[in-house]
Protein backbone atom coordinates (compact mmCIF):
# COMPACT_ATOMS: atom_id res chain seq x y z
CA UNK A 1 0.00 0.00 0.00
CA UNK A 2 1.41 3.22 -1.17
CA UNK A 3 1.55 6.16 0.35
CA UNK A 4 0.39 9.51 -2.48
CA UNK A 5 -0.66 12.74 -1.91
CA UNK A 6 -2.53 13.10 -4.78
CA UNK A 7 -4.80 15.22 -6.10
CA UNK A 8 -8.59 14.73 -6.96
CA UNK A 9 -8.21 13.75 -10.11
CA UNK A 10 -6.00 11.29 -9.51
CA UNK A 11 -7.66 10.07 -6.70
CA UNK A 12 -10.49 9.69 -9.32
CA UNK A 13 -7.99 7.26 -11.36
CA UNK A 14 -7.00 5.14 -8.60
CA UNK A 15 -10.66 4.58 -7.57
CA UNK A 16 -11.39 3.81 -10.94
CA UNK A 17 -9.01 0.92 -11.28
CA UNK A 18 -9.92 -0.13 -8.00
CA UNK A 19 -13.70 -0.93 -8.97
CA UNK A 20 -12.32 -3.47 -11.17
CA UNK A 21 -11.62 -5.65 -8.23
CA UNK A 22 -14.14 -8.29 -7.31
CA UNK A 23 -17.33 -7.52 -4.87
CA UNK A 24 -18.56 -10.28 -2.26
CA UNK A 25 -20.73 -7.72 -0.66
CA UNK A 26 -19.46 -7.76 2.99
CA UNK A 27 -18.31 -4.92 4.61
CA UNK A 28 -15.02 -5.54 4.54
CA UNK A 29 -11.64 -3.17 3.53
CA UNK A 30 -10.03 -4.75 -0.09
CA UNK A 31 -7.98 -1.93 -0.60
CA UNK A 32 -6.94 1.58 0.56
CA UNK A 33 -5.17 5.02 -0.48
CA UNK A 34 -3.05 6.98 1.79
CA UNK A 35 -2.92 10.25 1.93
CA UNK A 36 -0.60 11.02 4.75
CA UNK A 37 -0.78 12.23 8.10
CA UNK A 38 -2.55 9.25 8.92
CA UNK A 39 -6.26 9.85 6.59
CA UNK A 40 -6.85 7.01 4.43
CA UNK A 41 -9.52 6.23 1.93
CA UNK A 42 -10.84 2.72 2.31
CA UNK A 43 -12.94 0.76 -0.27
CA UNK A 44 -15.43 -1.88 1.23
CA UNK A 45 -16.70 -4.94 -0.69
CA UNK A 46 -19.80 -3.54 -0.38
CA UNK A 47 -18.52 -0.90 -2.81
CA UNK A 48 -18.27 2.39 -0.69
CA UNK A 49 -15.33 3.97 -0.19
CA UNK A 50 -14.85 5.67 3.38
CA UNK A 51 -12.44 8.27 4.59
CA UNK A 52 -10.46 7.32 8.14
CA UNK A 53 -8.13 8.99 10.25
CA UNK A 54 -5.58 6.77 11.86
CA UNK A 55 -4.24 8.28 15.39
CA UNK A 56 -2.34 7.70 18.30
CA UNK A 57 -3.63 8.89 21.61
CA UNK A 58 -2.46 8.31 25.40
CA UNK A 59 -0.26 5.26 23.61
CA UNK A 60 -3.33 3.52 22.21
CA UNK A 61 -3.92 3.05 18.81
CA UNK A 62 -7.48 4.45 17.21
CA UNK A 63 -9.61 5.57 14.00
CA UNK A 64 -12.19 8.06 13.58
CA UNK A 65 -14.17 7.98 10.40
CA UNK A 66 -14.78 11.20 8.29
CA UNK A 67 -17.50 9.90 6.09
CA UNK A 68 -18.09 8.57 2.69
CA UNK A 69 -16.35 9.48 -0.42
CA UNK A 70 -17.50 11.71 -2.75
CA UNK A 71 -20.05 13.44 -0.27
CA UNK A 72 -17.10 13.99 1.74
CA UNK A 73 -14.46 15.44 -1.06
CA UNK A 74 -10.55 15.04 -0.64
CA UNK A 75 -10.64 18.80 0.22
CA UNK A 76 -12.89 18.39 3.10
CA UNK A 77 -10.98 14.80 4.10
CA UNK A 78 -7.50 16.82 4.67
CA UNK A 79 -9.66 19.63 6.55
CA UNK A 80 -10.99 17.10 8.91
CA UNK A 81 -7.47 15.20 9.68
CA UNK A 82 -6.31 18.72 10.52
CA UNK A 83 -9.07 19.39 13.05
CA UNK A 84 -8.09 16.15 14.21
CA UNK A 85 -4.24 16.93 15.03
CA UNK A 86 -5.59 19.97 16.50
CA UNK A 87 -7.74 18.46 19.29
CA UNK A 88 -4.70 15.69 20.12
CA UNK A 89 -2.50 18.55 20.54
CA UNK A 90 -4.85 20.19 22.80
CA UNK A 91 -5.09 17.06 25.14
CA UNK A 92 -8.25 15.99 23.37
CA UNK A 93 -9.57 12.77 22.02
CA UNK A 94 -11.05 13.08 19.07
CA UNK A 95 -13.34 9.65 19.18
CA UNK A 96 -14.41 10.95 22.38
CA UNK A 97 -15.01 14.84 21.40
CA UNK A 98 -16.95 13.27 18.50
CA UNK A 99 -19.57 10.69 20.51
CA UNK A 100 -19.78 14.40 23.25
CA UNK A 101 -20.92 16.37 20.03
CA UNK A 102 -23.58 13.65 18.89
CA UNK A 103 -24.71 13.57 22.65
CA UNK A 104 -25.02 17.37 22.41
CA UNK A 105 -26.89 16.90 19.11
CA UNK A 106 -29.79 14.45 20.13
CA UNK A 107 -29.56 16.58 23.42
CA UNK A 108 -30.61 19.67 21.17
CA UNK A 109 -32.58 17.73 18.77
CA UNK A 110 -34.59 16.60 22.02
CA UNK A 111 -34.57 20.16 23.10
CA UNK A 112 -35.84 21.78 19.78
CA UNK A 113 -38.62 24.16 20.04
CA UNK A 114 -40.82 21.04 17.86
CA UNK A 115 -40.07 18.52 20.78
CA UNK A 116 -40.77 20.77 23.52
CA UNK A 117 -44.22 22.35 21.55
CA UNK A 118 -45.20 18.61 21.25
CA UNK A 119 -44.71 17.39 25.33
CA UNK A 120 -46.39 20.21 26.00
CA UNK A 121 -49.23 19.97 23.47
CA UNK A 122 -49.84 16.07 24.25
CA UNK A 123 -49.63 17.40 28.41
CA UNK A 124 -51.97 20.25 27.96
CA UNK A 125 -54.94 18.67 26.08
CA UNK A 126 -54.40 15.49 27.91
CA UNK A 127 -54.25 17.08 31.35
CA UNK A 128 -56.92 20.08 30.94
CA UNK A 129 -59.21 18.34 28.86
CA UNK A 130 -58.85 20.48 26.07
CA UNK A 131 -61.82 19.82 23.19
CA UNK A 132 -60.25 17.69 20.56
CA UNK A 133 -61.25 20.24 17.86
CA UNK A 134 -59.82 23.18 19.81
CA UNK A 135 -56.35 21.03 20.00
CA UNK A 136 -56.17 20.10 16.64
CA UNK A 137 -56.40 23.52 15.27
CA UNK A 138 -53.48 24.63 17.97
CA UNK A 139 -51.02 21.59 16.42
CA UNK A 140 -52.53 22.73 12.87
CA UNK A 141 -51.06 26.58 13.63
CA UNK A 142 -47.87 25.27 14.94
CA UNK A 143 -47.25 22.94 12.20
CA UNK A 144 -47.94 25.69 9.33
CA UNK A 145 -46.68 29.03 10.77
CA UNK A 146 -44.67 28.17 13.63
CA UNK A 147 -42.64 25.08 13.12
CA UNK A 148 -41.12 25.93 9.93
CA UNK A 149 -39.89 29.25 11.36
CA UNK A 150 -38.49 28.24 14.22
CA UNK A 151 -39.35 24.55 14.91
CA UNK A 152 -35.20 22.99 14.76
CA UNK A 153 -34.08 25.90 16.86
CA UNK A 154 -32.88 24.60 20.28
CA UNK A 155 -35.53 26.34 22.72
CA UNK A 156 -32.69 28.11 24.86
CA UNK A 157 -31.45 29.74 22.19
CA UNK A 158 -34.72 31.27 20.96
CA UNK A 159 -34.73 35.21 21.37
CA UNK A 160 -37.52 37.94 20.45
CA UNK A 161 -35.59 38.74 17.38
CA UNK A 162 -36.47 35.55 15.62
CA UNK A 163 -40.08 35.34 16.84
CA UNK A 164 -40.60 38.88 15.64
CA UNK A 165 -40.80 38.26 11.75
CA UNK A 166 -42.66 34.86 12.04
CA UNK A 167 -45.39 36.62 14.04
CA UNK A 168 -45.41 39.50 11.73
CA UNK A 169 -45.44 37.54 8.36
CA UNK A 170 -48.80 35.74 10.44
CA UNK A 171 -50.50 38.88 10.67
CA UNK A 172 -49.81 39.96 7.62
CA UNK A 173 -51.77 36.79 6.37
CA UNK A 174 -54.12 36.76 9.05
CA UNK A 175 -54.26 38.80 12.16
CA UNK A 176 -56.69 36.68 14.52
CA UNK A 177 -54.05 33.84 14.45
CA UNK A 178 -51.08 35.88 15.14
CA UNK A 179 -52.35 36.35 17.79
CA UNK A 180 -53.53 32.97 18.36
CA UNK A 181 -49.83 31.39 17.34
CA UNK A 182 -48.88 34.03 20.40
CA UNK A 183 -50.48 32.34 22.69
CA UNK A 184 -49.20 29.14 22.01
CA UNK A 185 -45.82 30.44 21.73
CA UNK A 186 -46.21 31.53 24.85
CA UNK A 187 -47.58 28.53 26.60
CA UNK A 188 -44.42 26.36 25.05
CA UNK A 189 -42.01 28.90 26.32
CA UNK A 190 -43.70 28.32 29.74
CA UNK A 191 -43.95 24.72 29.59
CA UNK A 192 -40.29 24.31 29.11
CA UNK A 193 -39.33 26.97 31.95
CA UNK A 194 -41.35 25.32 34.42
CA UNK A 195 -39.49 21.90 33.45
CA UNK A 196 -36.18 23.51 33.69
CA UNK A 197 -35.79 23.39 30.15
CA UNK A 198 -35.21 26.78 29.54
CA UNK A 199 -34.21 29.74 31.59
CA UNK A 200 -36.10 32.79 30.29
CA UNK A 201 -39.38 33.25 28.50
CA UNK A 202 -39.08 35.33 25.25
CA UNK A 203 -41.99 36.77 25.59
CA UNK A 204 -42.71 37.26 29.52
CA UNK A 205 -42.21 41.45 29.61
CA UNK A 206 -43.79 41.84 26.03
CA UNK A 207 -47.47 42.59 25.42
CA UNK A 208 -49.14 41.42 22.48
CA UNK A 209 -50.27 45.12 21.62
CA UNK A 210 -46.78 45.88 21.60
CA UNK A 211 -45.89 43.54 18.62
CA UNK A 212 -49.53 42.98 16.76
CA UNK A 213 -50.97 46.11 15.85
CA UNK A 214 -52.89 44.64 13.41
CA UNK A 215 -54.49 41.54 15.42
CA UNK A 216 -55.97 44.74 18.03
CA UNK A 217 -57.91 46.29 15.17
CA UNK A 218 -59.72 43.31 13.78
CA UNK A 219 -63.22 41.91 14.75
CA UNK A 220 -63.03 44.06 17.82
CA UNK A 221 -66.78 42.92 18.40
CA UNK A 222 -67.27 40.47 21.40
CA UNK A 223 -67.43 37.05 20.20
CA UNK A 224 -67.45 33.59 22.05
CA UNK A 225 -63.57 31.28 22.06
CA UNK A 226 -64.04 28.51 20.29
CA UNK A 227 -64.94 26.19 23.15
CA UNK A 228 -67.89 28.04 23.81
CA UNK A 229 -69.38 27.81 19.98
CA UNK A 230 -71.50 24.59 21.01
CA UNK A 231 -73.14 25.96 24.13
CA UNK A 232 -73.96 29.50 21.93
CA UNK A 233 -75.75 27.23 18.89
CA UNK A 234 -77.55 25.37 21.72
CA UNK A 235 -78.74 28.62 23.66
CA UNK A 236 -79.64 29.88 19.52
CA UNK A 237 -81.56 26.42 18.84
CA UNK A 238 -83.63 27.23 22.15
CA UNK A 239 -84.92 30.39 21.47
CA UNK A 240 -88.31 31.25 21.41
CA UNK A 241 -88.38 34.44 19.16
CA UNK A 242 -89.17 32.47 16.20
CA UNK A 243 -87.82 35.33 13.59
CA UNK A 244 -84.75 36.16 15.91
CA UNK A 245 -83.84 32.40 15.86
CA UNK A 246 -83.40 32.37 12.37
CA UNK A 247 -81.96 35.18 12.14
CA UNK A 248 -79.17 34.15 14.32
CA UNK A 249 -79.29 31.00 12.94
CA UNK A 250 -78.94 32.06 9.44
CA UNK A 251 -76.07 34.96 10.65
CA UNK A 252 -74.53 31.99 11.48
CA UNK A 253 -74.03 30.05 8.56
CA UNK A 254 -73.41 32.89 6.32
CA UNK A 255 -71.81 35.45 8.60
CA UNK A 256 -72.67 38.63 5.98
CA UNK A 257 -73.07 42.50 7.91
CA UNK A 258 -75.67 42.70 10.17
CA UNK A 259 -77.21 45.38 8.27
CA UNK A 260 -77.28 42.51 4.92
CA UNK A 261 -79.11 40.16 6.80
CA UNK A 262 -81.51 42.30 8.19
CA UNK A 263 -82.02 43.71 4.49
CA UNK A 264 -82.32 40.70 2.96
CA UNK A 265 -84.82 40.60 -0.32
CA UNK A 266 -85.87 37.30 -1.32
CA UNK A 267 -85.34 38.44 -5.06
CA UNK A 268 -81.72 38.32 -4.23
CA UNK A 269 -82.14 34.84 -4.15
CA UNK A 270 -81.37 32.58 -6.37
CA UNK A 271 -82.46 28.97 -4.77
CA UNK A 272 -81.59 26.95 -7.84
CA UNK A 273 -77.97 28.01 -8.05
CA UNK A 274 -77.91 28.28 -4.24
CA UNK A 275 -76.73 31.76 -4.36
CA UNK A 276 -77.74 34.99 -2.58
CA UNK A 277 -76.19 38.14 -4.07
CA UNK A 278 -76.27 41.63 -2.66
CA UNK A 279 -77.01 43.97 -5.34
CA UNK A 280 -73.75 46.57 -5.78
CA UNK A 281 -76.45 49.44 -5.41
CA UNK A 282 -76.65 48.15 -1.60
CA UNK A 283 -73.16 48.76 -1.18
CA UNK A 284 -71.58 52.45 0.03
CA UNK A 285 -68.36 53.58 -1.25
CA UNK A 286 -66.35 51.26 1.16
CA UNK A 287 -68.19 47.92 0.45
CA UNK A 288 -69.94 48.33 3.32
CA UNK A 289 -74.06 47.93 3.02
CA UNK A 290 -76.63 50.16 3.60
CA UNK A 291 -79.28 46.93 2.27
CA UNK A 292 -82.14 48.13 3.34
CA UNK A 293 -81.58 51.50 4.99
CA UNK A 294 -80.57 54.88 3.39
CA UNK A 295 -78.43 54.38 0.25
CA UNK A 296 -75.00 56.22 0.20
CA UNK A 297 -73.80 56.74 -3.27
CA UNK A 298 -70.44 55.12 -5.01
CA UNK A 299 -69.49 52.34 -7.63
CA UNK A 300 -69.55 49.11 -5.65
CA UNK A 301 -69.76 45.25 -6.56
CA UNK A 302 -72.22 42.84 -5.52
CA UNK A 303 -71.08 40.35 -3.06
CA UNK A 304 -72.27 37.24 -3.79
CA UNK A 305 -73.01 34.14 -0.88
CA UNK A 306 -73.24 30.39 -1.45
CA UNK A 307 -75.59 29.19 0.28
CA UNK A 308 -75.00 25.92 2.34
CA UNK A 309 -77.96 23.52 2.67
CA UNK A 310 -78.50 24.41 6.52
CA UNK A 311 -78.85 27.80 5.61
CA UNK A 312 -81.45 26.75 2.06
CA UNK A 313 -83.25 24.76 5.35
CA UNK A 314 -83.67 28.31 7.49
CA UNK A 315 -84.67 29.98 4.42
CA UNK A 316 -87.56 27.46 3.50
CA UNK A 317 -88.69 27.80 7.42
CA UNK A 318 -88.45 31.67 6.87
CA UNK A 319 -90.19 31.70 2.95
CA UNK A 320 -93.10 29.55 5.47
CA UNK A 321 -93.63 32.54 7.24
CA UNK A 322 -92.71 35.61 4.84
CA UNK A 323 -92.67 34.24 1.47
CA UNK A 324 -95.07 36.75 0.25
CA UNK A 325 -93.46 40.06 1.98
CA UNK A 326 -90.26 42.03 0.17
CA UNK A 327 -87.65 41.48 3.05
CA UNK A 328 -86.80 37.76 4.73
CA UNK A 329 -86.95 39.61 8.31
CA UNK A 330 -89.69 42.35 7.70
CA UNK A 331 -90.28 45.38 10.53
CA UNK A 332 -93.16 43.79 13.22
CA UNK A 333 -94.36 47.45 12.47
CA UNK A 334 -95.68 46.66 9.33
CA UNK A 335 -94.40 49.62 7.65
CA UNK A 336 -92.32 48.16 5.16
CA UNK A 337 -89.13 48.44 6.75
CA UNK A 338 -86.97 45.61 8.53
CA UNK A 339 -86.36 44.30 11.18
CA UNK A 340 -84.19 46.58 13.94
CA UNK A 341 -80.82 46.61 14.13
CA UNK A 342 -81.06 45.89 18.02
CA UNK A 343 -83.23 42.76 17.57
CA UNK A 344 -80.77 40.42 17.06
CA UNK A 345 -78.28 41.58 19.75
CA UNK A 346 -80.83 41.97 22.46
CA UNK A 347 -82.19 38.00 21.77
CA UNK A 348 -78.26 37.51 22.38
CA UNK A 349 -78.45 39.80 25.21
CA UNK A 350 -81.62 37.62 26.69
CA UNK A 351 -79.59 34.32 26.32
CA UNK A 352 -77.14 35.65 28.82
CA UNK A 353 -74.27 36.85 26.03
CA UNK A 354 -74.25 40.04 26.97
CA UNK A 355 -70.82 41.58 26.42
CA UNK A 356 -69.78 38.36 25.50
CA UNK A 357 -71.03 37.60 22.03
CA UNK A 358 -72.76 40.25 19.15
CA UNK A 359 -74.03 39.59 15.89
CA UNK A 360 -71.25 41.05 14.13
CA UNK A 361 -68.65 38.70 16.38
CA UNK A 362 -70.31 35.42 13.95
CA UNK A 363 -67.97 37.56 11.44
CA UNK A 364 -64.74 37.03 13.63
CA UNK A 365 -65.78 33.77 14.87
CA UNK A 366 -66.00 32.12 10.78
CA UNK A 367 -62.88 34.11 10.03
CA UNK A 368 -60.94 32.42 12.81
CA UNK A 369 -62.47 28.89 12.29
CA UNK A 370 -61.90 28.99 8.62
CA UNK A 371 -58.61 30.13 8.97
CA UNK A 372 -57.51 27.23 11.52
CA UNK A 373 -59.54 24.94 8.94
CA UNK A 374 -56.74 26.06 6.66
CA UNK A 375 -58.90 27.34 4.05
CA UNK A 376 -57.24 29.89 1.86
CA UNK A 377 -57.43 33.37 3.30
CA UNK A 378 -58.01 34.92 0.19
CA UNK A 379 -61.26 33.04 0.10
CA UNK A 380 -62.00 33.87 3.52
CA UNK A 381 -61.26 37.41 2.76
CA UNK A 382 -64.22 37.66 -0.15
CA UNK A 383 -66.66 35.98 1.55
CA UNK A 384 -66.71 38.15 4.27
CA UNK A 385 -66.48 41.32 1.24
CA UNK A 386 -63.33 42.63 3.45
CA UNK A 387 -61.58 45.51 0.77
CA UNK A 388 -57.61 44.78 0.62
CA UNK A 389 -56.25 47.64 2.71
CA UNK A 390 -53.45 47.99 0.53
CA UNK A 391 -55.91 48.90 -2.36
CA UNK A 392 -54.41 46.95 -5.16
CA UNK A 393 -57.35 45.93 -5.78
CA UNK A 394 -59.69 48.38 -6.20
CA UNK A 395 -62.21 47.28 -7.72
CA UNK A 396 -62.84 43.49 -5.44
CA UNK A 397 -64.28 40.61 -7.69
CA UNK A 398 -66.52 39.43 -5.53
CA UNK A 399 -67.44 36.62 -7.70
CA UNK A 400 -64.14 34.59 -7.64
CA UNK A 401 -63.67 31.45 -6.52
CA UNK A 402 -67.20 30.69 -6.35
CA UNK A 403 -67.29 26.82 -6.17
CA UNK A 404 -64.27 26.72 -4.02
CA UNK A 405 -66.48 29.17 -1.61
CA UNK A 406 -68.74 27.16 -1.82
CA UNK A 407 -67.38 24.33 -0.68
CA UNK A 408 -66.09 26.09 2.21
CA UNK A 409 -69.24 27.59 3.01
CA UNK A 410 -70.27 23.62 3.39
CA UNK A 411 -67.73 22.64 5.61
CA UNK A 412 -68.63 25.44 7.58
CA UNK A 413 -72.14 24.61 7.88
CA UNK A 414 -70.96 20.95 8.76
CA UNK A 415 -68.66 22.27 11.31
CA UNK A 416 -71.23 24.24 13.27
CA UNK A 417 -73.57 21.14 13.06
CA UNK A 418 -70.77 18.89 15.24
CA UNK A 419 -70.35 21.93 17.31
CA UNK A 420 -74.39 21.74 18.30
CA UNK A 421 -74.31 17.97 18.57
CA UNK A 422 -72.32 18.12 21.52
CA UNK A 423 -74.98 18.74 23.76
CA UNK A 424 -79.21 19.11 23.85
CA UNK A 425 -80.77 22.52 22.92
CA UNK A 426 -82.35 23.75 26.47
CA UNK A 427 -85.64 25.64 25.46
CA UNK A 428 -85.22 29.59 26.92
CA UNK A 429 -87.96 32.06 26.59
CA UNK A 430 -87.27 35.40 24.78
Amino acid sequence: MATLLITDSELKKLISIAEKTHIDGTDKPTCSISQGGGLVLKRLNSGKWVWWVRYRFAGKENNISLGEYPLTTLAQARAGRDEVKVLIQKGTDPAAHRDEQKSTARLEAENSFKAVALQWWDNWRTGKEIDEHHAQATMRRLENDVFPAIGKLTINSIHLRQLTPMLKAIEQRAPSLAEKSWVACGQVFRYACAHGIMENNPLANIKRGDLLNGAQRVENQKRVSPQEIPALLRAIDGYDGVLARLGLQLMALVFVRHSELRGARWSDFDLEKNLWTIPAKERNENGVSSYGMKRVKGNPTPHIVPLSRQALAILKQLHSINGGREHLFPSVKGDGKVMSDGTLNKALDALGYKDRHTVHGFRGMASTALHEMNFPHEHIEIQLAHLERNKVSAAYNHAKYIPQRTAMMQAWADYLDEQRSKGKVIKLHA
